[in-house]
């Protein structure tokens, strides 16, 4: 299927959708080439490559919304006439209220040329070297790189298409097995991927842990790796999703114009720059922009779609997803200070370069535990005097983001796995007395 033949599949699918009984439908139809290479004990296990088709449609009919995914292109009439029984059988939504009726968004389209999968291949061999050169003995990790073509439909008569390619790697290395370092690294090109900088984080990390110690309890001023904001700033991005705050999910509701962090946190969506996240317009078709989510730690608005924007009497900030308006690539403005600054001013505290299994207690409220992995680092008086393990951050969000102290100049563009599921461009911070808990019952 060429890109004129994938286009006009899109446009029928409306089409069809609005013959059936839809009053508004939206396709977004994406066309991917995704090479995938899997690395442990250094050496390569596994080269993937998948080549996509799918066509993510959105029907509204009489108040009742609908979304599906068509993945086999020939059969996409019997899914719309599905999604049309499934529409007649619910119940209308009091908070939809219509799509994108115009919009100023462009298309963009650039050249592409694949890289050899032996450049793929070198990559990761330079990450491997780079990890024993800074004194790991091992090293596993994922490489991915993607091309995606994306073309817009909607019954509003919106037509766009947008193309981009990107590199991405995680890599975790390990001086022995309780020693462990963890970076990724990302790009929308060739020419500024360099893997070779994350291995040398990730086993100068590693080389650090040394005997980690179990059973800290406490609160105690950390330093948070750019892997650990990213996090906690993805989600910032999903409580200031208007769905979300009107759904009872969010603990920024009723916050708007009040303090929910420090002076030093300014965060903000802004999927215009050249970054992994990159995005001409959302899934209505509204042009994407920049959009301040907190200033100088005030919450300054919610992200909206064209159909929660009317309900809060605004305009769309260009965050649709099909279901509900969604950050696309978060930035936290960095600070003054070095990294090596803020760890030098560490009296006594951690140093904690990852985590995972990030859950709500009561998302309404925003309480939360996380587990850190990988280097959790010992810091008194500016050294680093041991490591730590098995340990839980249990924390609210609107007070951890209340008691960030300072943040870094420095900032790394980190997007991995379910925990940082938003691009971000973010600082290390520093936290004053981060709540610490044990993360098992018995701690050896």
């Amino acid at each position: 299927m060429n890109i004129e033949q994938f286009k006009d599949l899109t446009e029928k699918i409306v089409e069809y959708s609005l013959k059936r009984g839809a009053d508004d439908a939206i396709v977004n139809s994406y066309r991917t080439d995704t090479r995938q290479i899997r690395f442990s004990e250094n050496s390569i296990d596994i080269f993937n490559r998948w080549d996509e088709t799918y066509f993510h449609l959105f029907i509204s009919m009489k108040q009742k919304v609908v979304v599906t995914t068509i993945k086999a292109a020939d059969n996409f009439r019997r899914i719309v006439d599905s999604a049309i029984r499934t529409a007649e059988a619910s119940r209308p939504s009091e908070d939809y209220r219509g799509i994108a009726e115009k919009t100023n968004a462009r298309s963009h389209a650039s050249k592409w040329k694949p890289v050899s999968d032996r450049v793929l291949a070198d990559y990761v061999a330079k990450a491997i070297h780079a990890s024993a050169d800074n004194g790991a003995r091992r090293a596993t990790g994922t490489l991915y790189n993607e091309h995606t073509d994306h073309y817009l439909s909607t019954s509003s008569g919106i037509g766009k298409f947008e193309n981009g390619s990107s590199f991405y790697m995680s890599i975790r290395c390990f001086a022995d097995e309780d020693a462990s370092g963890h970076s990724v690294i990302s790009s929308t090109s060739e020419k500024t991927f360099f893997p070779e900088k994350a291995a040398e984080k990730a086993a100068g990390l590693a080389r650090q842990v040394r005997k980690p110690a179990g059973g800290l309890e406490g609160r105690y001023d950390s330093i948070l790796d750019p892997m650990v904001v990213a996090t906690i700033t993805s989600e910032v991005g999903s409580m200031s999703s208007a769905f979300n705050v009107l759904a009872g999910f969010s603990c920024f509701e009723g916050k708007v114009g009040k303090q929910v962090g420090s002076d030093q946190v300014t965060i903000e969506d802004d999927a215009t720059r050249d970054l992994n996240g990159r995005r001409y317009f959302d899934d209505e078709g509204a042009a994407v922009r920049r959009t301040k989510i907190v200033s100088g730690g005030v919450l300054k608005g919610y992200l909206h779609n064209t159909s929660t924007a009317r309900k809060f009497r605004t305009r769309t900030t260009g965050n649709a997803g099909l279901i509900e308006p969604e950050a696309m690539s978060l930035s936290m403005k960095g600070g003054s200070d070095s990294f090596e600054t803020m760890l030098g001013n560490l009296k006594d505290g951690l140093y904690i370069n990852n985590v995972w299994y990030t859950r709500y207690q009561n998302s309404k409220l925003g309480t939360f535990s996380t587990i850190p992995r990988d280097a959790i680092l010992r810091v008194r008086k500016g050294e680093i005097i041991g490591s730590v393990r098995d340990i839980r951050i249990t924390e609210n969000l609107v007070s951890l983001l209340k008691k960030i102290k300072s943040v870094s100049r420095e900032r790394e563009h980190i997007n991995w796995w379910l925990e940082s599921y938003t691009p971000s461009t973010v600082p290390y911070a520093l936290v004053e007395r981060l709540n610490i808990t044990r993360s098992a019952d018995k701690v050896s």
